[in-house]
């Protein structure tokens, strides 16, 4: 009985350091780990927004972004707290045949661009060497700014507004995959920074 006890805890021991050892090895490296990204979003909200409130086939959309940058920092095992930023913008220009006061055609430019400040916190979940999955969520400050403006000489030359102290969520499903012990590439599905896709590069210290 003695012996079979102390196999026991032999193997519980093994256990426990191959667990820790496992633990040391995570992509996610726990407290103290810095990591920083570098990203582009893909599917912009607001580009979507402006391609159905463009109403006629003479409107073409184009966006940038939005781009993103973040900084996150390990305060446990399970979780990090960092920063993150974006900017985005979205421009339509609108051809109306004959809606200009001089007979010619009414051209109309619409342009928002937006910049993002997120305190976000990820929870990571993963246990494997070089892939990192992750739970993130954020709550900050956004400031956006609205233009439209025509080539009609009778109208106003530029309608513009700005809303200096939105507030902004960021809420995603995401996963890092290291290549190296220090680089690798990131994913995000959800809603970040105004985009449902977002993936860059990840750098980690």
């Amino acid at each position: 009985m003695k012996k079979v006890l102390l196999l026991a805890l032999g193997f519980f021991c093994l256990a426990i350091t191959k667990l820790q050892a496992q633990n040391e090895d995570a992509a996610w490296g726990g407290q103290g780990t810095t990591v920083i990204n570098f990203g582009y979003g893909v599917g912009s909200v607001w580009k979507t927004l402006f391609k159905i409130s463009a109403g006629f086939t003479g409107s073409k959309v184009t966006a940038l972004g939005p781009v993103a940058a973040g900084f996150e920092y390990g305060v446990s095992d399970k979780i990090g707290v960092g920063i993150q930023l974006g900017y985005g913008n979205v421009k339509n220009v609108s051809t109306d045949p004959g809606g200009n006061s001089n007979g010619g055609d009414l051209i109309t430019t619409e342009k928002l661009s937006s910049f993002q400040v997120f305190a976000r916190g990820n929870y990571h979940f993963g246990q494997s060497e070089k892939f990192d999955p992750y739970l993130g969520l954020g709550l900050g400050y956004g400031n956006f700014k609205y233009e439209i403006s025509d080539n009609d000489a009778s109208a106003s030359p530029v309608f513009a507004f700005a809303i200096p102290s939105a507030f902004v969520f960021s809420g995603a499903l995401g996963a890092k995959y290291y290549f190296a012990t220090n680089f690798g590439i990131y994913a995000e599905v959800g809603y970040v920074t105004g985009s449902y896709i977002q993936g860059g590069i990840a750098i980690k210290f």
